[in-house]
């Protein structure tokens, strides 16, 4: 339980410091600046003020009841009954989604949206928090569709 605390918070902590740079580097906001010439990845600051992709950005507090209430029930799910220390390879998934969820749900409650600034392609602009938590989910899935299928 402690590594997965470890990485909630080293993840949490990535994502601030990383939104935190970006909002103070790459001004004017809504500018692309390249990483290098002729790339397809990019940063450019968007304020997503909703949930994936923008959906419900009109109701941020409805947005910051669903952040918040997600992220509590993930908790409660995982430490319930040694949950993790029952299926310790969910432990580096579980840590990458608290992460994650608390970094979007921090600044949802503080700024009222998310910094997003990484661009690639024609992907919607995202940041750390977002790479952790779907990182997270398709590590925690991986290995549960491995284990049915070997029956």
């Amino acid at each position: 339980m402690k590594k997965m605390w470890l990485l909630c918070f080293t993840t949490f902590v990535i994502d601030t410091l990383t939104k935190q740079f970006a909002w103070r580097q790459f001004t004017p906001h809504g500018m692309s600046y390249p990483f290098k010439e002729n790339s397809d990845f990019n940063f450019v600051i968007v304020k997503n003020e909703g949930l994936m992709l923008g959906f419900l950005s009109e109701n941020q507090a409805f947005v910051v009841f669903v952040m918040a209430f997600a992220v509590y029930s993930l908790y409660n799910f995982l430490t319930e009954e040694d949950f993790l220390n029952k299926k310790t390879y969910l432990i580096l998934p579980a840590g990458l989604i608290l992460g994650g969820a608390l970094g979007n749900l921090v600044d949802r409650m503080t700024r009222g949206f998310v910094i997003d600034f990484i661009s690639i392609g024609d992907w919607p602009v995202f940041n750390i928090a977002d790479a952790a938590v779907v990182t997270g989910i398709i590590l925690m899935i991986i290995p549960e569709n491995l284990r049915n299928n070997r029956g």
